[in-house]
């Protein structure tokens, strides 16, 4: 999971909510009274900031493989929180629903995690220190870090969505090895390449290139400082 820096709302979205405030508060209308074309900006708007990657997993998402995510589900909550861009809308992937008759234990992210959020126990993507509640293993599973700030939210939170289901953790492995290139770097290697090619990963996938993220980003770094740690070069 990597904390998304909100951008302001597209200004045909904040518009529209700003002309039909009065209907939005009071719940009269709900998402669906949403213009498609508006949902459209806004979904692009998502995406944008988020640097095409799920919200929550962050796998390499578009707008045909995600969807707009609502933090505090729409079946629940009503009235302006539906329509809060900075608190409640974020992207998330399409959770390995893609075909048909999908076994609800193989879905992932936002529509496994569908109208569940508990405020205690639901670690945010939009929290500032949301990165600190997760690390990552070789093998690509997501776990708990020790320095949590809520090692119980962090667990439930992996549980409802189901961060570690076998799809994930394949597809992290495979970023993970393809990125830090662990075939290449034998016990003959000398360890100032190593540190060296490690901490150009590190930085690499910490930022965005022509506007995108690398797939995984979040797991690549946590594993790349691992073994910087492990040469005695990490944080």
């Amino acid at each position: 999971m990597r904390h998304i820096a909100k951008d302001p709302p597209p200004p045909v979205f904040a518009e529209w909510v700003q002309e039909n405030l009065e209907h939005v508060q009071t719940g009269v209308f709900n998402w669906d009274s949403l213009p498609t074309e508006i949902k459209q900006v806004v979904h692009a708007s998502l995406l944008s900031e988020q640097g095409y990657i799920c919200c929550y997993c962050g796998n390499s998402v578009e707008r045909a493989t995600s969807h707009i995510e609502h933090l505090r589900p729409r079946s629940r909550f009503v009235g302006a929180w539906i329509f809060d861009y900075r608190e409640n809308l974020m992207a998330s992937c399409d959770g390995g629903a893609g075909g048909n008759n999908v076994d609800s234990e193989l879905l992932h992210c936002g529509h496994k995690k569908a109208d569940w959020y508990d405020s205690l126990r639901t670690v945010s993507p939009l929290a500032k220190d949301c990165e600190s509640f997760f690390k990552y293993s070789l093998l690509g599973e997501i776990i708990t870090s020790p320095e949590a700030p809520s090692g119980p939210a962090a667990k439930k939170t992996i549980e409802r969505l189901n961060l570690n289901s076998a799809r994930l953790r394949r597809l992290r492995e495979e970023a993970i090895e393809g990125a830090l290139e662990l075939s290449r770097l034998g016990e003959a290697t000398p360890v100032d390449i190593i540190v060296e090619q490690l901490t150009r990963i590190e930085q690499d996938y910490a930022e965005k290139k022509e506007g995108r993220y690398e797939k995984f980003c979040m797991a690549v770094v946590d594993v790349a400082r691992q073994f910087l740690r492990e040469y005695g070069n990490g944080e």
